[in-house]
């Protein structure tokens, strides 16, 4: 099917529990799957053609953790409950769901006004085979499969890229400095970016980096080091003796913390930074 965005193939299955849906796509091509709707226009289209009756999607909460992945195991949501209150987080700001975390629906269905819900991957639901004609100007992308045609004449490409990046190809990561435990997220009701560690929340990622740079060009800019220190503590050495670049990082910060930067030299000179 030519679509203003892309092509696709599809293949009908009637109704199926999830599994099973999902395993007969990957018999007919391993890059075949159950319906992942990237962008608004793909999430009504599949609506409009086969939402009048629940649709299996290929998102699920597989580990029973909150956290909804594709079928190819890319992260598109997290529900957290954080001092009793659930907290439903997106990687894309267009999404459409009325996720409420349950350990016992862990599949995704469309509905039939085209929100994403939880539901249990037993239950027989309207199934559909989906195979993504993916241009090859997309391999450019962070992720090819996030991609889009974004002129009539198919002509020319756009990367969908997540909240959090920056980039015509989604190549900066704005959560780069983070820890591996952080989850960068879009508050889908109130539109604030969320930042989720150990079921805390926090306003910007709990983990600070500093990045240090000299210019070896300009006379005596590389020689004593620099020291960083939060609060009046020192944390480290932010620039050795003679380096010309170093990246610190400090893990656990808070929006009020106050950090300082000192030299060793005669002449000391310390700047303040504040985040509040």
């Amino acid at each position: 099917m030519e679509l203003e965005w892309g092509s696709l193939f599809y293949k009908h299955l009637g109704k199926k529990n999830r599994k099973d849906a999902k395993e007969i796509c990957l018999k007919h091509n391993k890059k075949a799957h159950l319906p992942i709707p990237r962008f608004s226009e793909e999430n009504e289209f599949f609506q409009t053609h086969f939402g009048d009756e629940m649709l299996w999607l290929g998102v699920s909460d597989s580990d029973e953790t909150g956290i909804y992945r594709t079928d190819f195991d890319f992260t598109l949501h997290h529900v957290s409950k954080i001092h009793g209150i659930e907290i439903i987080g997106s990687r894309f700001e267009w999404s459409n769901t009325t996720f409420k975390h349950n350990p016992n629906l862990k599949g995704v269905k469309m509905s039939k006004s085209g929100q994403w819900q939880t539901e249990d991957e037993q239950n027989l639901l309207n199934s559909i085979c989906v195979y993504d004609i993916i241009p090859d100007e997309c391999s450019e992308c962070s992720n090819e499969n996030f991609c889009r045609f974004k002129n009539s004449p198919k002509t020319e490409v756009e990367c969908i890229c997540p909240v959090m990046t920056e980039g015509d190809k989604c190549e900066q990561d704005l959560c780069r400095h983070c820890s591996d435990e952080v989850q960068c997220l879009l508050d889908i009701e109130t539109g604030d970016q969320l930042y989720i560690q150990n079921g805390e929340l926090y306003s910007r990622c709990p983990r600070m980096c500093f990045e240090l740079h000299t210019d070896p060009s300009i006379p005596d800019s590389i020689g004593d080091e620099i020291t960083l220190s939060k609060n009046g503590d020192k944390v480290g050495i932010a620039l050795g003796t003679n380096q010309q670049s170093n990246t610190i990082c400090i893990d656990d910060t808070s929006d009020r913390d106050v950090f300082e930067f000192r030299n060793s030299g005669k002449d000391n000179v310390s700047r303040q930074l504040s985040f509040i």
